[in-house]
């Protein structure tokens, strides 16, 4: 907050990551004509955010913590960080079942194959393991003062999921679409630095807390695949991902100065990823 009318200058709403890489690695084999398995790993990581609030010994944090330690009160610079990363196994069963056209789609090439639909319904286990920190950092003063608030969250997810696949697929060219969802088991842990001030020392002990529950997983894909061989292919896409009851790091700030006030824990978050993707497949 800025001023004595106290406008907000910052929140976690400004601590989003704008991109971030991640890697999606899937195999698997058909043990009939019609049932297979797969086992799957998808990370996102390298989700950094960062905001900074510059002022003239005017900015302040929520109380309590501002009246406790003088870089939370009259501060000329605060900083806000949250790094996030995510990552997914799954092992799933399916149905396979694929129809060809009766006639082969006319096409220059020699090697076309005849054109063909085709639907997996697949059933398997997911697991999910959601890592976060975030901190604050505020400076004042002459000679400078600084104090530092950081947060650590981990939250696993573990849980059965379903889901269906759709593949068409003409010449050297396909669609591909997909949808998983699952309901899991949460356990989530938070762990809160203890807070120091230059001047006065500690101000509050760190603290942690855990707490269970249950969340959702959810995920989407479409992609267009180009056939360089029989065999290998480019494809490219656009995925989304959906979780609930996450310990989401920038939630976890209490600005309360008693002993216990770092240990707490809030696992309602929602997080909810989109972003296109670009790889190859190999198919035989």
């Amino acid at each position: 907050n800025s001023g004595l009318n106290l406008v907000p200058v910052m929140t976690s709403q400004n601590l989003q990551a704008a991109t971030a890489p991640g890697v999606r690695l899937f195999y698997g084999e058909l043990c009939t004509d019609r049932l297979g398995w797969e086992v799957g790993y998808t990370a996102i990581y390298g989700m950094f955010g960062s905001a900074v609030a510059n002022g003239n010994g005017n900015l302040e944090l929520p109380p309590d913590l501002n009246n406790a330690v003088n870089p939370f009160a009259d501060a000329n610079t605060v900083r806000g960080t949250y790094w996030s990363s995510l990552n997914m196994a799954e092992f799933n069963l399916f149905c396979y079942d694929c129809c060809q056209e009766c006639k082969p789609t006319r096409c220059p090439l020699t090697n076309c194959r005849p054109s063909c639909h085709c639907i997996n319904y697949l059933a398997g286990f997911v697991w999910a393991g959601l890592d976060e920190q975030a901190g604050l950092s505020a400076s004042c003063c002459n000679p400078p003062e600084i104090a530092q608030y950081n947060v650590r969250t981990s939250t696993n997810y573990f849980g059965p999921q379903i889901g269906m696949r759709g593949r068409r697929e003409w010449c050297r060219w396909a669609v591909e679409g997909w949808w998983k969802t699952a309901v899991c088991g949460t356990s989530a842990y938070s762990a809160q630095d203890p807070i120091v001030s230059d001047v006065t020392g500690e101000i509050r002990p760190g603290g942690s807390a855990t707490a269970t529950g249950v969340g959702f997983i959810g995920g989407l894909n479409g992609s267009i695949i180009y056939r360089l061989t029989d065999v290998w292919g480019i494809r490219a896409g656009y995925n989304c991902y959906w979780l609930t009851n996450a310990a989401l790091a920038p939630t976890q700030y209490n600005f309360g100065t008693l002993a216990d006030s770092a240990s707490v824990i809030n696992d309602n978050g929602v997080l909810f990823l989109h972003g296109a993707n670009l790889g190859v497949e190999a198919r035989w």
